[in-house]
């Protein structure tokens, strides 16, 4: 199953293939090292590999499905071309195939002020644990992480997206 990532969220670069790759290397075995050093056709930047935080899980839409333990095959839409508003991508494989480790649910609810999340039903009030999951989703900042998720939050039934989070690690909330 092919599971997609951005270059660009708000003309900003992601950097989603560093933080990545970052993650699987701190957190998986030693046959999915190999497999990261063999990766193929990537933009890697290794100067912001070496600064930042590793992304250790994905939200999806809860009406998709992947089988825990599925293989997935990460890549990145890479702009090739821009005319104006019109953007052409390229799709890049990231890695090679690795098992999905994991899932737990997720709610992400917008007031007029705040972002909530919830997460296997388990609200979170702290600040630092928003920013922890921020980070871990693979955003720089709980800003940037607002930004892209305030309007999709915003767009569903009563302020709430419910979607599933996909573990790339051990870790869970």
């Amino acid at each position: 199953m092919v599971l997609n990532f951005l270059s660009q969220i708000n003309d900003k670069p992601t950097y989603f293939a560093e933080k990545l790759t970052k993650g699987l290397l701190q957190n998986k075995d030693i046959q999915l090292r190999e497999q990261m050093i063999d990766r193929v056709r990537v933009l890697f930047d290794a100067d912001v590999y070496a600064c930042c935080a590793p992304k250790i899980h994905e939200i999806i839409d809860f009406n998709l499905y992947f089988e825990p333990h599925e293989y997935i095959v990460p890549t990145i839409a890479v702009i090739r071309k821009k005319m104006g508003e019109l953007k052409c991508y390229e799709m890049v494989h990231i890695s090679r195939p690795f098992k999905i480790n994991g899932y737990q649910n997720v709610i992400i609810e917008a007031d007029k002020t705040n972002l909530q999340i919830s997460v296997n039903g388990r609200k979170s009030y702290d600040k630092a644990a928003s920013l922890k999951f921020a980070v871990n989703e693979g955003f720089d900042t709980w800003a940037d992480f607002s930004d892209y998720w305030r309007p999709k939050a915003e767009k569903c039934r009563d302020n709430i997206y419910f979607g599933r989070m996909i573990h790339f690690t051990d870790f869970r909330y």
